[in-house]
């Protein structure tokens, strides 16, 4: 069996020890191959910059804070009802009570003897506020006082159709009534030695619900 030599010669030798040209892989950062950018996007918006990004995020959480309370302060102001409108409400509530509840028969039928009551209606009502302004305030905690007249009808033996006109402060702020008093009657008798402070005293819880 015949065996061929197999001839190295010095060009082979530097033929190998050539390097070989492999193509570089894009560009990296900490082995992991970076994505090119939407186009639009500028390279120094918070996007492109992380250190920029937290700041940004807390601008906007602040400037969203700022609106919702806006927004509530401006929706409460605009469930708050004008001063008219809480007198319009409080003459009716008033009215209401005067005219069914039997305290103001009793109320009516003890400063005037043998009459019988028939009604009772407010005749004209004002109010006071804290601030001195046009504003009644939430639930009218603005309210200072309440100065209101009712007219009470009744008849008697001699007169079909006599009445009696209160007047009554009422302070708002400590759910007192502050002062009473009649102001005009058709009846014939005399009304000064009354003590309406105490009469009114007496009606004030079924108008304000006071103690």
């Amino acid at each position: 069996m015949s065996m061929e030599k197999i001839r190295i010669t010095e060009d082979d030798i530097a033929h190998i020890s050539e390097p070989v040209n492999v193509q570089q892989p894009p560009a990296q950062v900490s082995g992991v191959q970076l994505p090119p950018l939407p186009a639009g996007v500028p390279t120094n918006s918070p996007v492109s910059t992380g250190g920029r990004l937290v700041p940004w995020l807390v601008a906007a959480a602040v400037a969203a804070i700022a609106t919702v309370s806006l927004l509530v302060a401006f929706s409460s102001r605009e469930r708050e009802v004008s001063l008219d409108k809480w007198k319009d409400a409080e003459r009716k509530r008033l009215n209401t009570e005067v005219a069914t509840s039997p305290n103001s028969k009793q109320y009516i039928e003890s400063i005037h003897p043998l009459v019988t009551f028939t009604g009772a209606a407010v005749k004209s009502l004002a109010v006071s506020t804290v601030d001195g302004s046009q504003r009644p305030g939430k639930n009218g905690n603005n309210i200072a006082e309440v100065e209101f007249v009712i007219t009470y009808h009744w008849e008697g033996p001699v007169q079909k159709n006599g009445y009696t006109e209160v007047l009554y402060v009422w302070d708002k702020q400590v759910n007192r009534l502050k002062t009473s008093r009649y102001l005009n009657t058709t009846a014939t008798m005399n009304l000064d030695d009354i003590d309406w402070f105490q009469l009114g005293f007496k009606l004030a819880p079924l108008l304000f619900g006071g103690d």
